[in-house]
């Protein structure tokens, strides 16, 4: 298998910073200092060069790095196939999600795959918007699940479900018994927003900027709970998916108002994952289940 000493050097050009390697590998900085002194003494010449920016290759670096980056995808794609041949027994699902997805699909996905596959480990990390892709990019990451993505050519779009922004208040609020609404009525109302980790509100923001709408937030947060508890509890108004307040319409504890503008209607959740990456069977059975859970929930 592919020299360690090779693993930490990609990690700290990918990452630009041997502490933030050292994080994501889970070994020591000075551990990862002394594999790349050892790599560059073995190949007699320096690889990386230190700035105020961070970590980079030097040219010889540059290619080792292109080099050492071949050699693991090859590596992967050959552990993956010996993988493949298992009867899925052990392994490990890795999914990365934003908040406002976990309502009912990837609940409803992992149980319904835990039971045909109880061996298999399941880590699911919720994470901002931006940090889906660069997980599934630069981390072992099998699986993403996040709000309108950004398109890159690194990205696999392997299913999509709707999702269209709705203005969300309390049962008594003024604008509850609206059928429809835009989103500069909403904003002149006392309003709460999810942070920019959040691609919610970088939608609500291209709207705010196409109508010349200054965002000025009573409560920002990141966090889709600690809003919706502020919605209930107060005059306050937000937006969100439908899948992030389906418990509170169906409990009667808030209720949702169709926006009119079509962007923010066009919302989606996505799933996603590395191309160029294979997956390994337990990640495509994983990807059936929520395939299949999505599939249930929009006949519904």
């Amino acid at each position: 298998m592919l020299d360690q000493s090779l693993r930490c050097f990609t990690e700290v050009i990918n990452a630009k910073s041997i502490r933030l390697a050292a994080d994501r590998i889970h070994i020591a900085p000075s551990a990862i200092s002394r594999r790349i002194a050892l790599l560059e003494h073995t190949l007699g010449t320096p690889l990386i060069v230190r700035t105020t920016k961070g970590v980079s290759p030097t040219e010889q670096g540059r290619l080792l790095f292109e080099y050492a980056t071949r050699a693991l995808l090859d590596e992967e794609r050959f552990l993956k196939e010996i993988d493949d041949v298992g009867a899925l027994r052990l392994g490990k699902v890795s999914i990365v999600a934003v908040e406002a997805t976990i309502g009912r699909i990837l609940p409803q996905a992992i149980q319904a795959f835990r039971t045909r596959f109880p061996g298999i480990r399941i880590a699911v990390h919720i994470v901002g918007a931006h940090e889906v892709t660069e997980a599934l990019i630069h981390s072992n990451v099998d699986i993403g699940v996040t709000l309108n993505p950004a398109q890159k050519s690194e990205i696999l779009l392997r299913m999509r479900w709707p999702q269209p922004l709705r203005a969300v208040m309390r049962p008594d609020h003024p604008f509850a018994g609206r059928q429809r609404m835009s989103i500069a009525e909403l904003l002149r109302h006392p309003y709460a927003l999810p942070d920019r980790s959040f691609g919610i509100r970088v939608l609500i923001e291209r709207e705010a900027v196409r109508q010349s709408i200054d965002l000025n937030p009573t409560i920002e947060a990141n966090s889709l709970q600690l809003l919706k508890r502020a919605v209930e509890e107060s005059d306050l108004v937000t937006v969100l998916p439908p899948e992030a307040m389906r418990l509170e319409i169906e409990a009667g504890t808030l209720v949702a108002v169709e926006l009119v503008e079509p962007p923010l209607n066009k919302a989606e959740i996505c799933v996603l994952t590395a191309r160029g990456r294979p997956l390994t069977r337990a990640a495509g059975e994983m990807l059936k289940c929520i395939k299949a859970m999505i599939a249930d929930v929009i006949i519904k």
